[in-house]
């Protein structure tokens, strides 16, 4: 109570000698010792003391109203922080953010004179961190004032600045979920109210902490005298310090838990979901990340929803109930059901069929010289087609694999007809009783309309002599979601079965996998871990899952 009397007492104190100051102070440039010059002076000091001792005032809801106290002229849903003023200098527009330790209006010195002039902050405008609004100066309608940046002396609406001196940057503005911005719901208002509340208990075992240490150094004197009381003082206040880091570092782990040293993955509970409380910048963070592993953006929010409704339903609140939940969406958007079997058996004496498509540079060469080490090691004989007949040296870096692992290769001249190649193929792969042939096609722009109709050809041409079994794409996992475009106009040209997803040795997340499959319906098969001949796995969604978890 103590606490609350005497904090309410100071906060009274500064309203009212910050309101007198303001009495007579207007724009102008006054000389240093004059009286608007000490009343801005003083008026400054005063608004820096309050942002330590009246901090639970601060970046809350109740700062708005306070600043109006004081003078300032604050619209609407305003979000203020720190923020260090001269209040009867100042207005702010609706909406508007001011982030920690901003500073608009402050006084400036030059030349034996100090410059007081207004400020205003537009609406929906946002001044970052540490950011500055000189004398004069506004943040326009819409604008942006970075971190540790300064409003420059004009600024059109919705134009963006970084830096000191400032300079213009570029931002495209959208339209995004106003309840989570300049339109929180009811109940989120009052759950903020509710945990500012606590902001006094701190200043309350600060406070009980000051008079415990004063007793302590009365009682000494009181006891042993005062010279006695002086030499331990300083021992006093050290062990008073000591509690309240004690105190603040055993509250921290009650309600965070005890954060360790070392490295953490992307993807882990500790950078997702490190909280215990599962509030909007975590959904955020969470989001960010799916997207930024190339998931796509209505994958991402549809498991986003997804999620925070289950969270609710189920009453998860700790970091590892919700990552085992993600988890559980993660696997159920790959879809552990789906059928990535590998047709490769033999139609009695024809071979299988499986033709390799992909953009160039994707690996589709080296996915074919893989896959036929895979069906050879498991005892089947592969005759490889070079249908590959634009790029320079293809069909000798086929030949090469062929080579090594075992299996014959059918060429045609360079420059030829890859349909003519892909029949010599099937026709060789039936004369030599082979179990399966694989034709590597050309790696060929998806935005290329003839190239696209010549695949199709390959196909329909090979279905003279045999049966396709599997038209597999090859997807380079670091292309993002260029890739699902790819996709997109293969699957019109050729009936895709399946997916080889290839360079995922790297830092690609290979989030791709999942708009592919929602999209189209095809499943991933085959992944491609290196550059090793041994390097193609079959896709496994559980292992591929927990590898971007971080686990």
């Amino acid at each position: 109570m103590a606490t609350v009397v005497s904090a309410t007492a100071l906060a009274l104190l500064i309203v009212v000698s910050v309101r007198l100051l303001s009495i007579g102070l207007h724009a102008g440039q006054h000389p240093v010792h004059s009286r608007p010059a000490w009343q801005a002076w003083a008026t400054g000091l005063l608004m820096s003391m309050a942002r330590v001792w009246l901090f639970p005032l601060y970046a809350s809801t109740l700062t708005p109203a306070w600043l109006r106290v004081l003078g300032m002229k604050v619209g609407r849903d305003v979000e203020l922080s720190t923020v260090l003023a001269l209040p009867s200098m100042t207005s702010v527009g609706d909406g508007a953010f001011l982030a920690d330790d901003t500073m608009v209006a402050p006084y400036e010195l030059e030349g034996g004179r100090l410059r007081v002039d207004h400020v205003r902050i537009g609406k929906r405008a946002f001044l970052g961190n540490s950011g500055m609004t000189a004398p004069g100066r506004k943040v326009p309608k819409d604008g942006l004032v970075a971190v540790l940046s300064a409003t420059p002396k004009k600024a059109r609406a919705g134009s963006s600045y970084l830096g000191m001196p400032p300079v213009e940057l570029r931002r495209a503005a959208e339209e995004g979920d106003r309840s989570r911005t300049y339109e929180p719901p009811v109940r989120l208002r009052v759950a903020r109210a509710a945990v500012e509340v606590c902001r006094v208990v701190p200043v309350m075992c600060a406070v009980a902490l000051t008079v415990l240490v004063a007793a302590w150094l009365e009682w000494l004197a009181a006891t042993y005298g005062f010279a006695v009381a002086a030499v331990l003082s300083g021992a006093g206040v050290l062990g008073g310090g000591v509690v309240a880091a004690a105190l603040a570092s055993a509250v921290k782990w009650a309600l965070l838990g005890r954060i360790s040293v070392g490295d953490r993955p992307l993807w882990s509970s500790f950078v997702l979901l490190s909280r215990d409380r599962l509030d909007d910048d975590a959904w955020d963070e969470i989001e960010e990340t799916l997207i930024t592993a190339d998931v796509g953006v209505a994958p991402t929010r549809a498991m986003v929803e997804e999620l925070r409704t289950r969270v609710k339903v189920l009453g998860s609140r700790t970091p590892e109930e919700a990552r085992a939940l993600l988890r559980e969406q993660l696997l159920a958007q790959i879809g552990t059901d789906m059928d990535r079997t590998l047709h490769v058996a033999p139609h009695g004496e024809r071979p299988a069929v499986v033709l390799v498509v992909g953009v160039n540079g994707t690996g589709k060469t080296t996915t074919t010289g893989k896959l036929a080490r895979v069906i050879i090691g498991d005892g089947g004989k592969v005759v490889l087609g070079a249908a590959d007949t634009f790029r320079a040296a293809a069909a000798d870096q086929l030949q090469t694999w062929g080579d090594r692992v075992g299996a014959g290769v059918v060429r045609g001249p360079e420059g030829g007809d890859p349909a003519s190649v892909a029949f010599d193929a099937v026709a060789e792969g039936i004369r030599e009783k082979a179990d399966v042939v694989i034709v590597d096609t050309a790696g060929r722009l998806h935005t290329k309309t003839g190239l696209m109709d010549e695949l199709g050809k390959v196909k329909r041409v090979i279905e003279k002599k045999a049966t396709v079994d599997e038209v597999l794409l090859v997807l380079d996992a670091t292309t993002g979601q260029n890739g699902m475009r790819q996709a997109r106009v293969f699957a019109e040209v050729v009936n895709i079965t399946g997916i080889a997803l290839t360079k995922l040795d790297g830092t690609a997340k290979g989030g791709i996998i999942i708009s592919v499959q929602r999209e189209l319906g095809v499943p991933v098969k085959l992944v491609g871990l290196g550059e090793g001949p041994d390097d193609l796995a079959p896709f496994d969604p559980e292992v591929f899952v927990d590898a971007l978890l971080g686990e």
